[in-house]
């Protein structure tokens, strides 16, 4: 399986289930509760909440070491 190809599936799956859930709200086939007719974009917004966390995490460790590096090179410098 083609990784450039399967990352998007699962947001293309939850667009379409939230898209029919609408579609069937509007036509008065189910009677939810907009939250659970909107559940899928929930999902997909809190996976994105999530990655942003774990990149601003990432991002966060390595300034930390970068800072690390630089003040210990300081120090190595000044001896």
């Amino acid at each position: 399986m083609d990784n450039k190809t399967s990352g998007g599936k699962l947001g293309f799956f939850l667009w379409g289930l939230a898209f029919a859930f609408i579609v069937l709200r509007l036509a008065h086939i189910i009677s939810w509760p907009w939250l659970w007719v909107l559940t899928p974009i929930w999902i997909l917004i809190g996976l994105w909440v999530l990655f942003g966390i774990g990149m601003l995490i990432v991002m966060i460790v390595g300034f930390i070491d970068i800072h690390r590096r630089y003040k210990r090179a300081i120090k190595e410098l000044n001896k």
